[in-house]
Parts: C-alpha cells; sequence; structure tokens
C-alpha cells in the first residue's frame, strides 16, 4: 500500500503546476530590465552625440572667429585649432578629440569654412555584462563659413594670372576686399592693405609680409558684376551700335523758275538799273537791290571791284531766289530774308551776311572774311570750307543739313565740314553732316547753345567722323532735348598733334561707331559713351592742355563709358589695348553717375570675345571714382601711374586680371556684387 501511495504523491507533484509563474515571471523581469537598461544606454548615447554637437558649434564659432580676426599670421589655424580645443576642454573633451580644419564650405563651393569634428567615447555599462563592447564613438561636426560680409574692391577673375604688384605699388583698401581666383605676388616694396584678401591659387607671395588684412583666405571668387543691371545692358547697347549708319547727304536742285533777273552793276555813271521787275539804286559805293515778293530766277549778279551789296534787305520772307550764277561777295554784302537757292559755287569775302531764312547750296561754299548766317534751315550738298584767317558764324539757331565736299581738307580727306579758322554755330541747332568735321590745328569750331541741340555725324573718305589738328578746338553744346540726338559714325581722331580740345556736351547715350584717340585734353558732359572700337590718350604722344581755362587730360562728372575694343592702335603705346592713359595724361578727372541704369560704372569693356585691357602708363595725378569692369580684360598701370579715389567717390576694378607697378591706387567698393572677398565674421552653414 505504501508503494501505491508513493506512485500516486509523484504523479500529483508532476501534476501540480502552481511554481511555474513563479519562474517565468522571474524570467519576464529579468529580460524587461534588460529591455530598459538597452533604452536608457541608447538614450544616454544620443544625449552625448547632441552634446558634441553642441561643443562642436561652440568650438567652430570661436575658432573661426580667431581666424579671421588673425588670418594673416603664419600658424592661424594652429591657434585657431587651439581656441577650438580650450572649448572643448572647458566642456570635458579631452585635447585629442577636437579637430580643426580649412575646407571647402559645403553651402557654397567659392568660399571656404573653418569645421571641427569633436568625438567622445562614452562607456557602455551593458556592454560589461554582455562581454562585448564597453564604449561607442560619437562625434559633432560644424562648418562655420567665411566670406558672408566683405565685398572686393578688387577682383581677378583669370584661375591663372591673378594680381601682381611691383615697383613700390602699395593699394590702399582698408574698407573692401581684394580677390583673385589665381594668386597674389606683392614683394617687397608693395604693400596691401584690406580688410579682407582671398585667393583661389597658391599661397600669396609676400617677400616682405607686404599684406596686411583681417582675413587672408583661400576660396575662388566669382564675377560680382556679372548680372548688374547696367552691365547687361552695356554689352546690349554697345553691340547695336555696330550696325549705326550716318546720315545721308541732302540733295539741292536749283531750277530756272520765276522771273528772270540780270544786274551788272558797277560804279558811275549808272545809279539805277531795273531787270524782272526789281530794282538797282547806288548810293555811297553800295548798290541796293529790291525787288517784291515772289520768284526770281537769277542768272546775273556782279558787282564792281570795292562796291557793296545789299540784296533785297526788306524783302518778303516767302520770297524765292534761284540764283543760276556763281556768286563772289566782296566788301560788305547782304542777303535779305527769303528762300535762296544757289546753283554755282559761292564765295564769301570782306564782310558778308545772310538773313535769317532757308538756304539751299548745290555746289560749294567758301565763307573768307567775315560771314555771317542767320537763323534757319541750311543745306549744302557739297558742304562747307572755310578760308584761313576768316570768321563765319551761324547765328541764332537752325538745321544744318551738310554733305561731302569735292576737294580734300588740307590733303586729309572729303569732310562736310573743313575748317582752317574761326567757325561758330550759335543757339540751338540739329546737325546732319555725312562726312565729318575737320579742324585744323590753331582752328576753333563751336556746334550750338543752351541744351536742346541734336547731332548726327558720318564719316569723311578717311573714316574719321572729327579730326583736329595740333592745337585745335572745338565744342559742341549739350544734346539734351526732348528730341535730340548725339549719334557718330566714324571715328574721333585728334591724334595727329598735341595740344587740342575737345569739350562735348551732355547726352544720354553719346554714340560713337568707331575709335576715339586723342593727344589733346577731353571733356565730357554727362552721359553714357558708347564706342564701338578703342579709346586711347596719348598713343602718339601729347598729353593734358589748358582746355576752357583749367588744364585737362579727361574731365567728366557723371559719365559710362563704353567700349567694345573691336578695334584696338596697331602700334604706338596704345598697341593692342581697347582703353588706354598714356603719358603725359597726368590731369584726368572722371566719375560716373550715382544713379540710374549705369550707377557708379566708369568703364565697361567687352565682355566676350575682344580680350583688349586697360593699360595706364605714367598718368600720375589721375582722380576717378567709379567702377572698371574689364571680364576678359587685363588691367594694368605701369610707369609710376597711378590712381587716386575722387573725394567722397569710390574706385573698384573688377578684370580678368591686376597689374600694379609704381604708384599708389586707394580702392574701395562701388558696387556690391556676389563675389565677397572673405570676412571676419563666419557663419553656419552645416
Amino acid at each position: 500500500m505504501r508503494a501505491f501511495h508513493d506512485q500516486r504523491a509523484l504523479g500529483a507533484f508532476v501534476a501540480d503546476k502552481r511554481g511555474t509563474v513563479t519562474i517565468f515571471g522571474a524570467a519576464l523581469i529579468a529580460g524587461l530590465i534588460g529591455i530598459v537598461s538597452l533604452v536608457a544606454e541608447y538614450g544616454l548615447t544620443l544625449e552625448r552625440q547632441t552634446e558634441d554637437q553642441r561643443i562642436a558649434d561652440m568650438a567652430a564659432y570661436a575658432a573661426a572667429t580667431y581666424y579671421g580676426a588673425h588670418s594673416g599670421d603664419s600658424n592661424v589655424l594652429a591657434m585657431a585649432t587651439s581656441v577650438a580645443q580650450n572649448v572643448g576642454k572647458l566642456n570635458g573633451v579631452p585635447v585629442a578629440g577636437v579637430a580643426a580644419a580649412v575646407v571647402t564650405s559645403p553651402q557654397d563651393s567659392t568660399k571656404n569654412a573653418l569645421r571641427v569634428i569633436v568625438t567622445t567615447t562614452p562607456t557602455l555599462f551593458l556592454g560589461r555584462v554582455l562581454g562585448t563592447h564597453t564604449t561607442l564613438t560619437t562625434t559633432g561636426t560644424s562648418y562655420a563659413q567665411f566670406g558672408g560680409g566683405v565685398s572686393a574692391c578688387i577682383t581677378a577673375l583669370s584661375a591663372s594670372s591673378g594680381i601682381t604688384l611691383s615697383g613700390g605699388t602699395a593699394i590702399s583698401a582698408p574698407q573692401c576686399g581684394i580677390a583673385t581666383n589665381a594668386t597674389l605676388t606683392v614683394p617687397c616694396g608693395t604693400t596691401i592693405t584690406a580688410k579682407g584678401v582671398s585667393y583661389g591659387g597658391a599661397t600669396p607671395t609676400q617677400g616682405c609680409s607686404g599684406i596686411t588684412a583681417q582675413t587672408l583666405t583661400h576660396a575662388s571668387v566669382t564675377d560680382p558684376l556679372a548680372t548688374n543691371t547696367g552691365v547687361v545692358a552695356a554689352e546690349a547697347y554697345v553691340a547695336g551700335i555696330a550696325s549705326q549708319t550716318g546720315p545721308t547727304a541732302p540733295t539741292v536742285t536749283v531750277g530756272a523758275t520765276g522771273t528772270t533777273v540780270s544786274f551788272t552793276l558797277s560804279s558811275y555813271p549808272t545809279t539805277t538799273q531795273t531787270s524782272g521787275g526789281c530794282s538797282a539804286t547806288y548810293a555811297s559805293s553800295t548798290w541796293t537791290v529790291a525787288c517784291p515778293a515772289g520768284t526770281y530766277n537769277i542768272t546775273k549778279l556782279s558787282l564792281g571791284g570795292g562796291l557793296n551789296l545789299s540784296f533785297n534787305p526788306s524783302g518778303s520772307a516767302s520770297s524765292v531766289y534761284n540764283f543760276n550764277t556763281a556768286i563772289t561777295t566782296a566788301a560788305t554784302t547782304s542777303f535779305g530774308p527769303g528762300t535762296y537757292n544757289f546753283a554755282s559755287a559761292v564765295v564769301t569775302a570782306g564782310t558778308t551776311t545772310f538773313a535769317a531764312g532757308n538756304y539751299n547750296f548745290a555746289s560749294t561754299v567758301t565763307a573768307a572774311g567775315t560771314t555771317t548766317f542767320g537763323a534757319g534751315t541750311y543745306n549744302l550738298a557739297l558742304g562747307l570750307t572755310t578760308s584761313g584767317g576768316s570768321t563765319t558764324t551761324f547765328a541764332g539757331g537752325g538745321t544744318y543739313n551738310f554733305g561731302r565736299s569735292t576737294a580734300k581738307c588740307s590733303g586729309q580727306g572729303y569732310y562736310s565740314i573743313c575748317n582752317v579758322a574761326t567757325l561758330s554755330f550759335s543757339g540751338a541747332s540739329t546737325f546732319s553732316l555725312s562726312s565729318g568735321i575737320y579742324v585744323s590745328g590753331g582752328a576753333t569750331l563751336t556746334m550750338g547753345s543752351g541744351t536742346s541741340n541734336s547731332y548726327k555725324i558720318g564719316a569723311a573718305s578717311d573714316g574719321n567722323a572729327f579730326w583736329l589738328g595740333g592745337g585745335a578746338k572745338i565744342t559742341l553744346a549739350d544734346a539734351t532735348g526732348n528730341s535730340s540726338l548725339f549719334k557718330v559714325t566714324g571715328n574721333v581722331n585728334a591724334d595727329a598733334g598735341g595740344g587740342s580740345c575737345m569739350s562735348l556736351g551732355a547726352a544720354t547715350n553719346h554714340d560713337i561707331n568707331g575709335w576715339f584717340s586723342t593727344a589733346g585734353g577731353t571733356i565730357l558732359g554727362a552721359g553714357t559713351y558708347s564706342i564701338n572700337g578703342y579709346l586711347a590718350y596719348g598713343n602718339n604722344g601729347g598729353g593734358s592742355v589748358s582746355c576752357n581755362g583749367s588744364t585737362v587730360g579727361l574731365q567728366g562728372t557723371g559719365v559710362t563709358i563704353i567700349y567694345s575694343a573691336s578695334t584696338t592702335p596697331s602700334s604706338g603705346t596704345c598697341s593692342g589695348k581697347g582703353l588706354c592713359f598714356a603719358a603725359g595724361f597726368s590731369n584726368v578727372n572722371v566719375s560716373a553717375p550715382t544713379s540710374g541704369t549705369y550707377a557708379f560704372l566708369l568703364f565697361v569693356g567687352p565682355q566676350s570675345g575682344n580680350s583688349a585691357g586697360a593699360y595706364f602708363s605714367g598718368g600720375s595725378g589721375a582722380s576717378m571714382s567709379g567702377a572698371f569692369y574689364l571680364p576678359v580684360g587685363a588691367f594694368t598701370m605701369a610707369g609710376g601711374a597711378y590712381i587716386n579715389t575722387l573725394t567722397g567717390g569710390c574706385l573698384q576694378i573688377v578684370a580678368l586680371s591686376v597689374s600694379m607697378s609704381g604708384g599708389t591706387t586707394a580702392a574701395s567698393t562701388c558696387i556690391t556684387g556676389s563675389g565677397g572677398s572673405g570676412s571676419s565674421t563666419p557663419k553656419f552653414v552645416m
């Protein structure tokens, strides 16, 4: 019985399940403890990584600030790294856990950034229990970008030829940056003082520590003015001038209509004559011709030697006189009002006066002695020529349409105006000259007065729209009226001799389809000058002259000069250059406009294709305000040349490359663009 009882007890024990819950409960509790431990361990790791990032941000900003303020120091990166490591130490990170480096910014590939990486290895407590890894590496990475605040006032865009100084040159730009995509060469004896300096090529060469800057940054630079509104407009505008043509010559036809009149006027005994309804009366050495209102065909009008002529002084302005005979005046001659049509040559001598009216000349007009034309419309099919010692005046304003002479002007070419003496047009005037203007050495020409003038001037047979000899003087009044134009087709050639003085009036647009070269002084009225060619001062000598009471090389306020460099000088100092100021031009004082489309743009060169650059040679004393923009051309100063910034102005240079020697240039930013040169104030970018 006992054995049986024992067997039953054993079975009951096996069937009893009350202890299973306790065993499984204990196992479950152990698992939950492990999971909670893993979660806690993971949370601590994330917290550590967040702390690493916070420390990296602080360290990067502090190190970048130091780097920006001491970028000219040779050990600046090592010291900036030490600054970052000190920030780490203050936050419990050992020195070995903080690394700093200057790298390309992850946000802007044209700029550099100071990168700081903070690395820590927190302990994994569960790892000891599990017998696996006991530590885990966490990192925080931060980038503080340079180049957020300083605009470059001298920029070299080429990646192969950057900014080169020599011969005692000093660049002073304490409020702006110097930037190049290549490198800088600053040998002993030359200096650069700037707020920031950036370079895209090799480390700058500075033999005697010639660079003084808050930042010295290795970074590429973009063209800061490429998208400037004025720059974009300039390229399109000057391209359009290439198709500009000069005006056509007027056509003058003189018929034989009207009552025929013929006079042979001599001295005593004849004192009275009549012909075709007109009368001629002689008194006190003067013949006075009187004609009633009408149309007349003058077949002959001859005058005896030493006699004066007064032709219809009180005639009707509606009368028409067709002169089918050559006219040569002498002594004192005057013509009354009306419309005059001359079929043959007209030569004035003595003192000759034409009243206000309309004048049409089918043949040559030669003015000698003292000749005065009244206000009116003048059509000269074969142009106007003045004789030596003469004074010719067109008074009261008018419209002047001149064709080309059939005789060369002093052997130079065939022109619309050939002036070798004193010639002036007063009053508001409109000029349409098919074949240019010639002003010989020592001669004077004044064209218009006031503001509502207009100029359309074509090229002479030698390609010149203007030709000035040594000592010549020409003045064009303002063309700022509602219908005013300033369009020149042909070259502006004042290169023949020094001492010339050219004064061009203000106009919104001065359009010149040709090159502009002078050996004398030039005064530019306000406005834009678009030159489809080159601009050269002193290519074959010459220099500043006394012009309108002051010594002038080039003078102008509120001007923008755009040149295409489609042609360049083939010889001389300026050979191959698009813009050139040679030795002798020491009085250059020009400034850009401060508002409008071309605000702060002083010189704008070609933006593609023609790579002719700007060249300054020995032109000391130049004062300028505005930006030079030569994105495909070199900017070169040599031979003691230097540029000062006008008081209250700015001087900015953006060129393919920049080379300076022998002088001081004070630069400042005129137009802020996208291409900076670094900054002492960093910003976080990642």
